[in-house]
């Protein structure tokens, strides 16, 4: 029972940090916080771009980085799981008078520690786009500004002749929902969340992804995977929802959040991991039997191998039988 209790708490966790790595997303999204009102040049070409539709939609990305890397995830975790050689031997959890095997166990990990990188990275994007409020390459043409007299209206005109005002004034005439997102451009949130979405599963398949049955499969898929990413951030500049050092910073940090995530995942990516839990096994007969696991300091561990199983170096203190389930 005490390891139950842990592992539900451990689970509840888990959850509680998940909502609070989201907190700064939801306050700024849906919260009364305005966007730092940056000023502009009234002959500011950069801001003056066509208001087009996107070719990649937030839509269309939620889809991209949430459905698609979940089923792969889940899909890659099956084929581990009933490709095994000796499924009845690998490590199982209880929780109260439910068992849940290693594959649960594996998409349990695998999703909940990418949710959490995602939310990781869109969280730094939106404290990026509302403290900097860099205004979009549309910006102009969405604002509308008063234009009866530019030099009446907006005293466009500097101190010095043949220079401009730095107009700081709320001076938009357009809908006020499309010009408060327009203030939104640094840095690029598609760029970031796709970059690493995208590297996360790339690298994820590098790891997990394992089989012998074609050499050029899985490089394919992780080829297919950055082509997104770096198509999507190219679109975003096309489109002229941002300026090319938008997405360069979104691309970079989605990349910095992917190696975030990675670096702290023990059994992930190879780092040592601790083992003070038990686990449950399943021998020839069919009776399954739990382990408890005396902890292994980091010293003394390896790196983990590509299966997920970790591989001990040195001595290690010894298991001790419980009881049989």
């Amino acid at each position: 029972m005490e390891g139950t209790t842990r592992r539900i708490v451990r689970i509840g966790i888990d959850g509680l940090c998940l909502l609070t790595i989201c907190v700064p997303t939801i306050v700024f999204k849906y919260g009364s916080i305005q966007p730092y009102r940056r000023g502009f040049y009234c002959n500011d070409e950069s801001l003056n771009k066509p208001y087009k539709a996107s070719t990649v939609g937030w839509n269309d990305t939620l889809i991209t980085c949430v459905v698609l890397v979940t089923l792969m995830i889940l899909l890659v975790e099956l084929l581990q799981y009933f490709t095994a050689k000796n499924r009845d031997l690998l490590p199982g959890y209880p929780i109260g008078s439910v068992f849940f095997n290693d594959f649960f166990v594996k998409v349990y990990k695998y999703i909940g520690i990418y949710f959490f990188g995602l939310a990781f990275c869109m969280s730094f994007t939106d404290i990026g786009k509302f403290t900097i409020g860099r205004l979009r390459p549309h910006f102009l043409t969405v604002c509308l500004p008063n234009q009866t007299g530019w030099d009446t209206v907006l005293n466009c005109t500097g101190p010095i002749p043949g220079t401009w005002r730095y107009i700081e004034d709320d001076v938009c005439t357009g809908d006020p929902a499309t010009v408060w997102e327009a203030r939104q451009s640094f840095p690029s949130g598609h760029s970031a969340i796709t970059w690493f979405a995208m590297l996360y599963c790339a690298i994820y398949l590098q790891v997990r992804m394992t089989w012998k049955f074609s050499v050029l499969l899985r490089h394919l898929l992780q080829a297919c995977l950055l082509w997104m990413a770096f198509f999507t951030s190219l679109s975003r500049v096309s489109d002229y929802k941002h300026h090319p050092t938008d997405v360069l910073a979104g691309a970079a940090l989605g990349i910095l959040g992917t190696i975030f995530t990675i670096h702290w995942v023990p059994d992930l990516f190879g780092l040592p991991v601790r083992q003070d839990d038990e686990y449950v096994t399943t021998n020839k007969n069919g009776n399954r039997k739990i382990s408890a696991i005396v902890h292994v300091p980091a010293k003394k561990l390896s790196r983990v191998s590509r299966d997920g199983f970790s591989m001990h170096v040195g001595e290690a203190e010894p298991k001790t039988e419980l009881d049989d389930v």
